[in-house]
C-alpha cells in the first residue's frame, strides 16, 4: 500500500472531489482489498448523503462489519489515516490523474510481463499500447463548465486571437482571418507537376520566417532535396545560387533562426507509415510544434484493412485532424488530383483522386489551377473550393517561380 493511495482517499471523503473524479478511479486501483473497501465505503456514503465530508466514524461503522478480524483491523488502520485538509484544486487534480496513470501504467507492464511467458502469439502488443495510451490520456472531467449565455461575447473575442499559423499568401491569410488556427487541417489539391510541394513548402517558410516551430514530414522526395528547396524559398534563390554562395546562404539562415523558430525534416521514402508512427516521431523531438507538414497523406496507411480506398482516406484524414487538435499545432498536407484536371480553367472538389470525401473533412481546400498558357506565364489560380471561413469561395491569381520554390500574391494593383 503506498502513501498516494491513502491520500487519494482522503481527498475523496471530500464530496466534491468525489464527484468530479470518481468516475475516473476504479477499484482495481488500490493495491490491496482493504484500500479498495474503503473506497467502496467511501461511494456508499456519497451515494446516501450531500454533505461535505464523510465523516470516519461513518467508515469505522461500515468496517465493522468485515468478519475477518485480520482485514478488519488493517481498514481501521487505514481509515485513521485519512485526515487530510481541504487542499487545492489543482493540487487535487495532479495527484488523481498521476495515480490513475501509475495504476494503468502498471497493470500494462503486468499484462506484459504475463504475455511474455506464455507462447509467442500471445503477445499482443496493440491491447498493451492501448492501456499505456489509455493512461497517457487521462482526462479530468471539468466543472466550471458554462453556457453560451455565460460566454458568448468571450467566445466571439477569441477568434481573433486564438493562435494561427499564416501562408504568407495575402488572400489566403485575409480569408482565413489571419492563417489556419491550431488544431485544423488545410489541404493543397493539384495535378501531378503543378505545386503541391510548393505550395507546402511555402507555407512551412511562411511559419518559419514567423519564428514558429515547423517540421515537415516528405514520403515523397529525400530530405537533401526537401531541405534545398526550403532554402530557396526562403532566400528567394535558385539553387546554382546556393551552391555558389555558402556563406551569404548560412548568413540568411542565421538571420531567420534569430526570430525564433525553427524547422526539422523527416523522410519516410519507400513504406507507407500510420498516423501512429507519424505521431511516435513528432513525440520524440519533445517539443511543441505549431505547424506540422505531412506531404502528402494519401502515402499513408492504416493499421486496420478495409477493402475500399476510400474508408482508408477518411480514417487517415479524420486522424490526422484529430491529432493536430489533440497536440495543438496547425496541420497542412497535399492531395493530387486526376490527369483530366491537367489543363482545366479550374479544378475543383470533383477532381479530387479517388475520394472527394476527404475534402470534407478539412478545415480549408485550396486548389491550384493552372493552364499550359498560365504556367509558361509563371502564373496559376488558387481556388478555395472548401472552407469553415464563411461562405464565399475566392479565386485569385498568384506568381510562381518554381526555381525559387515561390507562389506569392500579386503587387496590389496588379491583375493578370
Amino acid at each position: 500500500m503506498r502513501v498516494s493511495e491513502l491520500k487519494v482517499l482522503a481527498l475523496l471523503r471530500y464530496g466534491e472531489n468525489f464527484k468530479k473524479y470518481a468516475s475516473l478511479l476504479k477499484g482495481d486501483f488500490f493495491s490491496i482489498a482493504e484500500t479498495k473497501e474503503v473506497f467502496r465505503f467511501i461511494g456508499t456514503y456519497h451515494a446516501k448523503y450531500e454533505e461535505e465530508k464523510v465523516p470516519l466514524s461513518y467508515l469505522r461503522i461500515l468496517s465493522e462489519e468485515i468478519k475477518d478480524e485480520g482485514r478488519r483491523n488493517l481498514c481501521l488502520e487505514i481509515i485513521d489515516q485519512l485526515v487530510i485538509k481541504k487542499r487545492s484544486e489543482e493540487f487535487v487534480e495532479d495527484l488523481i490523474r498521476k495515480f490513475g496513470q501509475r495504476s494503468l501504467m502498471k497493470q500494462a507492464v503486468i499484462d506484459t510481463f504475463d504475455m511474455l511467458q506464455g507462447k509467442e502469439d500471445t503477445l499482443d502488443i496493440d491491447k498493451i499500447k492501448g492501456k499505456i495510451e489509455q493512461a497517457m490520456e487521462i482526462v479530468v472531467p471539468r466543472g466550471n463548465k458554462k453556457s453560451l449565455f455565460d460566454e458568448a461575447v468571450e467566445q466571439i473575442e477569441q477568434v481573433d486571437t486564438e493562435p494561427r499559423v499564416p501562408t504568407g499568401i495575402r488572400e489566403l491569410d485575409e480569408h482565413t482571418r489571419g492563417g489556419l488556427p491550431k488544431g485544423r487541417l488545410g489541404l493543397v489539391v493539384a495535378p501531378p507537376k503543378r505545386g503541391k510541394t510548393a505550395m507546402l513548402i511555402n507555407i512551412g517558410a511562411s511559419a518559419l520566417r514567423m519564428g514558429k516551430k515547423v517540421l515537415h514530414f516528405s514520403l515523397e522526395i529525400n530530405k537533401r532535396e526537401t531541405i534545398v528547396r526550403y532554402v530557396s524559398c526562403l532566400i528567394n534563390r535558385p539553387f546554382l545560387y546556393l551552391r555558389n554562395n555558402p556563406d551569404v546562404v548560412q548568413g540568411a539562415m542565421n538571420k531567420i533562426r534569430k526570430r525564433g523558430g525553427d524547422l526539422y525534416v523527416e523522410e519516410i521514402i519507400g513504406v507507407s507509415p500510420t498516423l501512429e508512427e507519424i505521431e511516435a516521431r513528432i513525440r520524440s523531438y519533445g517539443t511543441r510544434f505549431d505547424l506540422v507538414i505531412v506531404d502528402y497523406l494519401d502515402l499513408c496507411s492504416t493499421k486496420t484493412k478495409y477493402q475500399e480506398e476510400r474508408s482508408i482516406s477518411k480514417e487517415i484524414y479524420t486522424g490526422f485532424r484529430r491529432l493536430a487538435a489533440k497536440m495543438d499545432f496547425t496541420a497542412w498536407s497535399a492531395s493530387q488530383s486526376n490527369r483530366g484536371s491537367f489543363d482545366k480553367k479550374v479544378v475543383s472538389m470533383v477532381d479530387i483522386a479517388e475520394d472527394v470525401r476527404k475534402i470534407a473533412i478539412c478545415d480549408l481546400g485550396v486548389f491550384v489551377c493552372q493552364t499550359l498558357e498560365e504556367k509558361e506565364d509563371q502564373l496559376a489560380r488558387l481556388f478555395v473550393g472548401a472552407t469553415r471561413f464563411g461562405s464565399r469561395n475566392p479565386i485569385f491569381t498568384v506568381a510562381c517561380d518554381f526555381d525559387c520554390m515561390r507562389i506569392k500574391s500579386l503587387e496590389k494593383g496588379v491583375k493578370r
